[in-house]
């Protein structure tokens, strides 16, 4: 199944690329199926599966007279709505609102032009039934490729980690959707915990939302879960303290996604996790000290260091030192005040 899907629908199988070769052409022979068969479907509703109308006359005269007004006025509000430039992989929502405002003008363009190719005489309710079949059948047509393409990555490749999400939000919404497509595959969500009360008893492309972080090491032992993944890159230092305290209690391997403003600025960056580092805590880039230029700066130097003795100048003194330099941190309340008693 699996390997026909990826024939089928994968961005570098053979009929992919025929179609991407060839949109335009694709699209309009679309337009012609989708228009004919919604088209004919409606006169069958309207007239209760029927090839008579009301007056006993058959309507096939009708259907054949307007159809190729019907499939090119259909087809050319979907261009100009630029339906034929959207991406069914990606197909969301505003397809979907632009696909309802194209079929809504398509259908008054309609009615205006057959009042004057049958004088007024048919049955408008006709097109009102077609406007609806045809906007189902369009969208069905755009969301089960993406259906079809989820489906793909999300049976995986081999074993999958168990994960549970820490977060609910923008974050934890794109890394779930991540590990159900092609970003994550080597990962399967299983539960998400947040602190927000409100969040619970919610899904997030269908991954429940169980309950608050404490609680974590009882959700990971009843979903057999094998990595915690902490969605949170804009949570506060302390916030993600606490986080890392209750995630440290269950045992699992802590994972990490990068910075929010990273995944919204990049496509691709949301396709990968990171183990979890002290570094993380930090709301900023680490600095580096293995610099080239301040090795061959420090290399073989006699340093003094003020104030050694605190924490931010012990740090100091170590990552000197292993720039092979010679670190003298003796200094005295004077110097501080008067730098020529230091000479």
């Amino acid at each position: 199944m699996k390997k026909f899907l990826a024939w089928l629908i994968d961005e570098e199988g053979p009929v992919v690329s025929l179609i991407q070769r060839h949109r335009l052409v694709f699209f309009i022979l679309l337009c012609l199926i989708v228009t004919t068969f919604s088209f004919y479907f409606s006169f069958l509703i309207r007239f209760e599966f029927s090839n008579v109308m009301d007056d006993g006359k058959s309507w096939a005269a009708w259907f054949a007279k307007s159809l190729g007004l019907v499939v090119f006025l259909r087809a050319g509000f979907f261009m100009v709505f630029g339906l034929h430039r959207v991406t069914w992989r990606y197909a969301s929502s505003v397809d979907a609102v632009r696909l309802w405002f194209s079929v809504v003008a398509g259908s008054l363009a309609l009615v205006s032009a057959l009042m004057f190719l049958w004088d007024g005489r048919f049955p408008r309710s006709i097109f009102i039934i077609e406007g609806i079949v045809i906007f189902l059948v369009m969208g069905a047509a755009r969301f089960s490729f993406r259906i079809a393409n989820d489906l793909q990555y999300g049976m995986g490749s081999g074993k999958r980690t168990r994960v549970i999400v820490v977060g609910a939000g923008s974050a934890g919404n794109l890394t779930i959707r991540a590990m159900l497509t092609r970003g994550l595959v080597d990962y399967w969500p299983v539960a998400i915990v947040d602190d927000d009360p409100f969040k619970r008893g919610t899904t997030i492309q269908g991954v429940p939302v169980l309950g608050p972080v404490a609680n974590i090491g009882e959700i990971a032992a009843k979903h057999r879960a094998e990595a915690i993944v902490m969605a949170l890159p804009t949570a506060s230092t302390s916030k993600f303290y606490q986080v890392i305290r209750s995630c440290k209690k269950t045992g699992l391997p802590l994972k990490t996604t990068p910075d929010l403003a990273q995944i919204l600025q990049s496509s691709n960056v949301v396709t990968r996790v990171t183990d979890f580092k002290l570094e993380d805590l930090l709301n900023r880039r680490p600095i580096r000290s293995d610099i080239p230029e301040i090795q061959q700066f420090l290399f073989q130097r006699i340093v003094m260091v003020t104030g050694a003795a605190g924490s931010i100048g012990s740090e100091l003194c170590r990552q000197i030192a292993e720039q092979g330099t010679i670190i003298d941190s003796r200094i005295s309340g004077d110097c501080i005040k008067d730098q020529s008693a230091c000479d």
